[in-house]
């Protein structure tokens, strides 16, 4: 049951990671759309405020996984 709940946990990580990135896909696109309408409007400030939120917004653990249900930092070399 612990297996189960870890993966329903990290499967909802991954979700939120994608629709992150369909929001970030979807404001570019816009932006694009925007650029090509007024050529006036600054492009490159557009799209490094898009990418700042985007990597604000993704924060994806660089943890190996506790494999054997002990925590990492607990975990001893035997």
């Amino acid at each position: 049951m612990q297996l189960c709940a870890k993966v329903a946990k990290m499967l909802n990580t991954i979700g939120e990671h994608e629709e992150v990135l369909l929001i970030t896909q979807s404001r570019f696109t816009k932006n694009l759309q925007l650029e090509q309408d007024s050529p006036f409007l600054s492009s490159l400030a557009r799209q490094e405020q898009i990418a700042s939120d985007a990597l604000a917004r993704i924060n994806i653990p660089h943890e190996k996984p506790d494999i054997d249900g002990e925590p990492n930092a607990k975990r001893t070399v035997s």
